[in-house]
């Protein structure tokens, strides 16, 4: 078997997993709305949410800011899992990485997982000053690794350029 012909089979399988993946989490983040919009359009006293208490002081407002946390990461996890599943279709397609749109494709993942690993904390503060009436920024939501790993794909980005413009250089000599 040829290098681009392993290069092939191995995205394809990547594609699929990413797309089960993705199917799980679009299933998973309709479920979290669903949730939510029936937490918050049930009457409170005859919700179920709104009379627990868990263990460690949560209550349903607490909840619903927990399930809006929820849905706006796995949404942003729901993106990404688009953008790379794309790239790994393209090289599936067409048996190599260095192609045009995987290393815009890998920009625009990095600098959404970025803006998501920043602005998440920022996000849920301002939540709870709407619904608890304080500012409660909360440095636990800001994802160091989540700000790592976008600086890693764009760095990545940067090469698989350097790498489409390599190969072609070289298809255009031959």
């Amino acid at each position: 078997m040829s290098k681009k012909a392993k290069i092939q089979k191995t995205s394809k399988i990547i594609v699929i997993a990413l797309r089960v993946i993705e199917i799980f989490s679009i299933v998973v983040w309709g479920l979290l709305l669903a949730l939510f919009l029936w937490n918050i359009t049930v009457r409170i006293d005859e919700s179920f949410l709104n009379k627990l208490t868990f263990s460690n002081g949560t209550n349903s407002t607490n909840l619903n800011l927990l399930i809006i946390q929820g849905l706006i990461e796995l949404g942003g996890v729901i993106v990404i899992l688009f953008f790379i599943e794309r790239v790994f279709r393209n090289i599936q397609n067409n048996g190599t990485p260095f192609l045009e749109k995987n290393p815009k494709r890998l920009k625009i993942v990095s600098i959404f997982l970025l803006c998501l690993s920043l602005l998440l904390p920022l996000i849920m503060a301002f939540l709870s000053l709407i619904v608890d009436g304080y500012f409660a920024f909360n440095l636990s939501t800001m994802s160091i690794f989540g700000i790592i790993s976008a600086v890693i794909l764009f760095a990545l980005s940067l090469i698989f350029e350097y790498g489409f413009d390599l190969q072609k250089a070289d298809d255009e000599t031959l």
